[in-house]
């Protein structure tokens, strides 16, 4: 310790030392020891005992989920209440939930191939930056391009916390969906594409 003050008086200007050393007579170390104990004790001390998953970490919440109708021209709105682990990412819960499909009942058509997998999603600015593998590429429903697109969009704006979407294929925008739509846009919300359900309102 003497040698490193001494080398530093002489050359302060370009040198630096750090010593981390506990110094003095009884009863400094014995001070240092027990006084840092406590961080650690303290520290220990707030962890939760969460035995077998008492403390849940699901919740449950109403998703409003575009799918496609027969023709596969226009989006369906569907209401699909569940209850969901609230650490994944809502965003990418319901991503995979469009990708998998409408559930019995929901009268509606499914739009992506459900093969495709999300590699990861990125919120940024109220941007929903979503990453798809290249299986979202192959079609394998009579839908229309942009009913696709818009179904994943339309979805994921419905959280209320994104206003924009962009879609990527194995982290590149440089694509084309289907020889129709380019990947490197902002998609926003579309709603011309919703099918309105008039037919009820005849008598």
């Amino acid at each position: 310790v003497d040698a490193a003050f001494d080398a530093y008086s002489k050359e302060y200007k370009d040198s630096i030392y750090c010593i981390g050393s506990v110094l003095g007579p009884h009863p400094f170390p014995m001070m240092v020891r027990d006084f840092q104990s406590v961080v650690g004790i303290e520290a220990k001390d707030q962890f939760v005992d969460n035995p077998e998953g008492q403390i849940s970490n699901n919740a449950q919440a109403n998703f409003l989920l575009y799918f496609a109708d027969e023709s596969g021209t226009n989006l369906v709105p569907v209401q699909r209440y569940m209850e969901y682990n609230t650490n994944i990412p809502p965003e990418k819960l319901v991503a995979e939930m469009i990708i998998q499909g409408p559930s019995a009942g929901e009268d509606s058509y499914p739009v992506v191939n459900p093969n495709t997998k999300v590699i990861s999603i990125i919120m940024k600015d109220r941007t929903c930056y979503l990453n798809l593998d290249e299986n979202f590429l192959t079609q394998v429903y009579s839908v229309n391009s942009d009913v696709t697109i818009y179904s994943l969009v339309n979805s994921i704006i419905a959280l209320n916390n994104v206003n924009k979407v962009q879609i990527s294929v194995n982290g590149k925008t440089e694509v084309t969906y289907m020889e129709s739509i380019s990947l490197t846009n902002y998609f926003e919300r579309n709603l011309d594409l919703v099918k309105q359900q008039t037919e009820e309102t005849n008598e």
